[in-house]
């Protein structure tokens, strides 16, 4: 199982337009089900069968699985430091297909703060493929209390998205759904790992791992669609695009032991690198928000 970075960054490009395409396409469907739904209420299951029969909703939903298939694919070639950091690019994909399909004019500041997000995820990325290391260290009681803390901290947010601040649900139900897919893909990687071990396939732990990697795919899927229900899809993908990959890098530096070689040299540009594509993404969304207004 030999690494390539390079191809695992442009194959996580790809995903994250493919992501980028599901959650506008997904978002319109959800949005056109619930209509304005302005006490925010959790979706019912009634209209979530009915989601299932709707052609734009399993397009996006087929867009969504694409991205994840690809997403997979990339932590195949390179550790979850450096492919999961790229997930921030959904977000200027997403700003830009949905001005594009609306016809609406994409403002100078959104340019700016897609410029800006862009800079930070290329030069975060380029620091973590330059010094993330390359052998994980696979400590069982470590990985189990990882995914124990993801799973209670994803329930908390799912909770507030229903009972929290109106105005906030859609943003807890997206992050709850976030700490699920994040605590995903540092799964695949940590059972790419795994793999490689004499026996693995009889160990418990792999199967403990693939049991909390489906669970919570299919709870975080739920929750995302929740958070479609409750709010708009900027808000949805700015809270997965920035939580995500937090989420997974966190895993992979304290479990995984992938920042070893991470310096305070190193480690410094990293942090500026992350906070300028952050706060590219949330003033994307800010300035997406209002151009729907105008």
């Amino acid at each position: 199982m030999n690494q390539n970075i390079l191809l695992a960054i442009v194959v996580a490009m790809l995903s994250s337009l493919a992501f980028a395409g599901g959650a506008t396409v997904q978002g319109s469907a959800v949005g056109k089900q619930v209509g304005d739904n302005l006490g925010k209420e959790r979706m019912p299951l009634s209209d979530l069968r009915a989601l299932l029969r709707a052609p734009r909703w399993l397009a996006g939903l087929g867009l969504a699985g694409l991205g994840s298939v690809l997403n997979a694919g990339a932590l195949m070639l390179a550790p979850v430091t450096v492919v999961q950091p790229l997930g921030v690019l959904a977000v200027p994909w997403a700003v830009i297909l949905e001005a594009t399909t609306r016809h609406r004019r994409f403002p100078r500041i959104a340019w700016a703060a897609v410029a800006a997000a862009l800079a930070g995820t290329v030069g975060f990325t380029v620091l973590s493929a330059t010094n993330a290391s390359r052998t994980a260290v696979l400590d069982p009681l470590r990985i189990v209390i990882a995914c124990v803390v993801v799973y209670l901290a994803a329930e908390g947010l799912g909770r507030l998205g229903t009972r929290g601040r109106v105005a906030w649900r859609s943003f807890f139900w997206a992050s709850g759904g976030a700490f699920y897919y994040g605590l995903e893909s540092a799964l695949i990687r940590t059972m790419r790992d795994f793999a490689s071990q004499p026996d693995w396939i009889q160990h418990p732990l792999f199967w403990v791992m693939a049991l909390a990697l489906v669970a919570g795919s299919i709870r975080g899927a739920w929750m995302i669609q929740q958070a479609y229900a409750t709010g708009k899809s900027e808000t949805v993908v700015s809270a997965l695009t920035v939580t995500n990959p937090v989420v997974a890098v966190l895993f992979g530096i304290l479990v995984l032991n992938e920042g070893a070689k991470l310096t305070l040299a190193t480690g410094l540009p990293m942090l500026a690198a992350a906070a300028l594509a952050i706060a590219g993404v949330m003033v994307l969304s800010q300035a997406e928000s209002q151009s729907r207004h105008v």
